[in-house]
């Protein structure tokens, strides 16, 4: 229902003279008038807007849907809220802090129950611009000054402490940690937990056998020529730990070419355990994170913040060694 002057002008204490001046922008007006005015139409036609959906919403924020495990959380997030009768808006922002700005002002002007929030470590939103919206958060909080009504945590320094470890229990003294800038940087990621693993077992740090890419993306073909490079230049290893699976499958393909039996000469471990871990010759080892498990636990703690109910602020999902073919 279109909202009358009357209503604006009753609502907000003034006449429908002054009401029509504001809206059509013709008169002099005070500015106090004028602010009091728009802002009671905004809200009202916010209401108005999200009263036109028939059904029960939340949001889901998240950088893309190409890489395996974002669109596994998604399908799962979806699927869940579903059978509680929701409807999941959908917000792909590729890491750009505009997009996950206005993603988060547009679900508030929706008035949604909940949002979910997947994304990297940068703080850009205020909580009490949420008006109260519950919100979860996967691995990071996007808040200023405020955690998320829940934080659902992946501890990539276990991870990369047991991968270094399984390396070196299998005998590999020499270990290529392969990763790019961003992993490099995590305060406490997959790179510390290798770290810890060397000075616990009492293996001497290596600089050389740290491949920083540069560039943000190291994929199959710059995994790849990196083996190449290194072994160019008689840097040698004897194991390799890619952080992630797609690094891993292009570091095989390198030594493939280059006639280096794995896991004979060389041992590889991944990160991820994605669909291609279990189709690469020879398969892959690798660190598994149940990406599905991590949806429905963060799908389940929405639903009952939105329900009112009292959950734990902070939950750490489970990581562990898959062993296949490309580790002894």
């Amino acid at each position: 229902m279109k909202l009358s002057e009357k209503q604006i002008a009753e609502a907000c204490g003034v006449s429908l003279t002054t009401v029509s001046r504001v809206l059509n922008h013709k008169g002099r007006i005070s500015q106090q008038t004028r602010e009091r005015i728009l802002n009671y139409v905004e809200q009202q036609e916010a209401k108005q807007y999200a009263q036109s959906f028939p059904k029960k919403m939340i949001g889901l924020i998240v950088p893309n849907v190409t890489n395996e495990y974002y669109s596994t959380m998604v399908t799962a997030i979806e699927n869940n809220f579903y059978e509680k009768d929701y409807d999941v808006l959908l917000y792909l922002t590729k890491k750009d802090i505009a997009k996950k700005r206005n993603a988060f002002d547009d679900l508030i002007y929706r008035h949604v129950s909940g949002i979910i929030y997947i994304g990297g470590p940068e703080k850009f939103y205020h909580y009490d611009d949420l008006q109260h919206i519950p919100l979860v958060s996967i691995e990071h909080s996007p808040l200023i000054n405020h955690q998320s009504d829940c934080l659902i945590h992946i501890d990539h320094d276990k991870g990369g402490y047991i991968a270094t470890e399984k390396l070196i229990q299998k005998g590999c003294q020499r270990i290529l940690f392969l990763g790019n800038h961003g992993i490099l940087n995590e305060n406490k990621g997959r790179y510390s937990g290798y770290l810890r693993a060397l000075k616990d077992y009492h293996l001497a740090f290596d600089q050389e056998l740290i491949f920083k890419s540069p560039s943000q993306k190291l994929g199959i073909m710059e995994s790849k020529n990196a083996i190449h490079y290194l072994l160019t230049k008689g840097i040698t290893f004897d194991g390799i730990f890619a952080t992630n699976d797609w690094r891993a499958y292009g570091v095989m393909a390198a030594l493939k070419d280059l006639g280096i039996s794995i896991p004979e000469q060389i041992q590889v471990i991944g990160y991820d355990d994605i669909t291609i871990s279990r189709y690469t010759f020879p398969s892959l080892s690798t660190i598994h994170i149940d990406y599905e498990g991590l949806a429905l636990l963060a799908s389940n703690n929405l639903h009952r913040l939105i329900n009112h109910e009292i959950i734990d602020a902070w939950h750490s999902v489970p990581i562990t060694f898959v062993k296949r073919d490309s580790t002894k």
